[in-house]
């Protein structure tokens, strides 16, 4: 009797576990299947190496980091990205106002600071410490 009891509970131990399984799978393709961007033309500006994907609605335009002191970026760009081999240029002094008065989002990609020494003229970006949150992007 206990061997039929012992097989009976691994065996719906076994079902169970491959029906949860089953599910966890079905569950994370419907929700990649709804991440695609749905909204209108979405065009990014870029300071350094764009990114790579597969949204034909998002664009990345590249632009300089000089640009960014010539205003007017809401009229072409709905955020800007800087990438990381341009993060310790993008802290300095000149381009805090800039962050500060956009009508735009800027993000710092892969940058392992607080946002702080992007927005804080007088905070040196190598002197700043690591925050290490583990987030591949500020803004």
């Amino acid at each position: 009797m206990k061997k039929k009891f012992l097989l009976f509970l691994v065996l719906a131990i076994c079902i169970l576990t491959a029906w949860s399984n089953n599910k966890t799978d079905a569950t994370s393709n419907s929700l990649h299947k709804s991440s695609t961007y749905k909204g209108g033309q979405l065009t990014i500006g870029v300071v350094g190496k764009a990114p790579v994907i597969h949204e034909p609605k998002i664009l990345f335009e590249n632009i300089q980091l000089k640009d960014l002191l010539q205003g007017n970026l809401s009229s072409k760009y709905k955020a800007v990205f800087i990438m990381k081999e341009n993060l310790t240029e993008a802290a300095t002094a000149p381009y805090a106002k800039v962050y500060q008065n956009s009508d735009i989002p800027f993000f710092f990609i892969e940058s392992k600071k607080s946002y702080a020494p992007f927005i804080e003229a007088n905070i040196d970006y190598n002197q700043f410490p690591d925050v290490n949150t583990g987030n591949y992007i500020t803004g």
